[in-house]
């Protein structure tokens, strides 16, 4: 740069000023206009992106308090009695629950609005629980989501042989009139067992179908040599359907109930596969949380003695 070029003149001092005069934080006083809200002491200055910044004097007091102003927050519970003991513990005559069964979960809002003519809250105090779907039921579940080959569908009926019910099963329930409708009758756990520890000893290839035109029973016929025969030598009988009994939500106490299991399976050029559906398993999961619900709204210490809503929390 050529030295004898002229420079322009900078007053830094007054640069200085300038910047603190249209930097420096100001202190306002907002009324409410209906005078129903205290009035509201704000600093209004210049954050580093440069845009204007409105911040009330309560928000950087709010640590230095002995207690905040109001509670807000969401605790969320592990079990349904803790959900409990929680919102009994901190529940007001105004609190309330909601119920969202698609959601599986429970939510009670401990500030919430009062009737018609009462004041608003703000909703921020919360207690939830996420219903959680038992062992049990996820391990069927988890079945159910494939094809098994038959040394793995042995190996479930076996490992599980617990969680099958022996009946009888209450007239008018969805087993019996599963079982009525179709009529069959559920494999007891003896004829699983003699079922599965039989074909587990099979060769999954060289097997056929036969169907007893006469009582429509289905049965397998083994017939690669060196395959072990039934203690009668008779083909293998085919279950058609049986049924566990355990609780579809976890937790101690929880109801069991009565889920239908249909057997199914196919024969193609590698062998059996074998699949599992559980019936109507929507309707065990809304009668477990229906259940859950009714527990909850019984008056204490049982239950919350609040109104349950069925639906999602504003």
């Amino acid at each position: 740069m050529d030295d004898e070029t002229p420079q322009p003149s900078i007053d830094l001092q007054a640069l200085f000023d300038f910047a603190k005069e249209r930097t420096q934080p100001e202190e306002y006083t907002f009324q409410d206009p209906e005078g129903v809200a205290p009035d509201v002491v704000a600093i209004v200055g210049f954050n580093s992106g440069g845009g204007v910044e409105v911040l009330p004097v309560d928000f950087k007091r709010e640590a230095y308090r002995k207690a905040p102003l109001r509670r807000k927050g969401t605790i969320e519970t592990h079990t349904l009695g803790s959900f409990v003991n929680v919102v009994n513990r901190d529940k007001r005559p105004d609190s309330v629950i909601f119920a969202d069964v698609p959601a599986m979960k429970l939510t009670a809002i401990l500030d919430f609005h009062g009737a018609a003519d009462s004041a608003p809250r703000f909703g921020e105090d919360r207690v939830v629980y996420g219903f959680q779907i038992s062992k049990q039921l996820k391990a069927w579940m988890s079945a159910a989501s494939s094809l098994m080959d038959q040394k793995t569908f042995s190996r479930l009926i076996d490992d599980r042989i617990g969680d099958v019910g022996e009946g009888p099963y209450e007239e008018k329930s969805i087993a019996h009139e599963f079982a009525r409708r179709r009529g069959i009758a559920f494999a007891s756990i003896a004829d699983l067992l003699v079922f599965t520890r039989t074909i587990a000893a099979k060769s999954s290839t060289a097997s056929t179908e036969q169907i007893d035109e006469t009582t429509g029973d289905v049965s397998i016929q083994f017939s690669k040599r060196g395959d072990v025969q039934t203690p009668d030598g008779k083909p293998v009988l085919v279950p058609f359907a049986f049924v566990l009994t355990i609780p579809v939500l976890s937790g101690l106490g929880a109801t069991e109930f009565n889920i239908p299991v249909r057997l199914r399976y196919d024969i193609g050029e590698k062998g059996i596969t074998w699949r599992i559906e559980l019936h109507a398993l929507d309707k065990f999961t809304q009668a477990a949380v229906d259940e859950s619900v009714k527990t909850i709204a019984k008056p204490a210490p049982d239950g919350c003695g609040l109104p349950v809503f069925m639906g999602s929390p504003p």
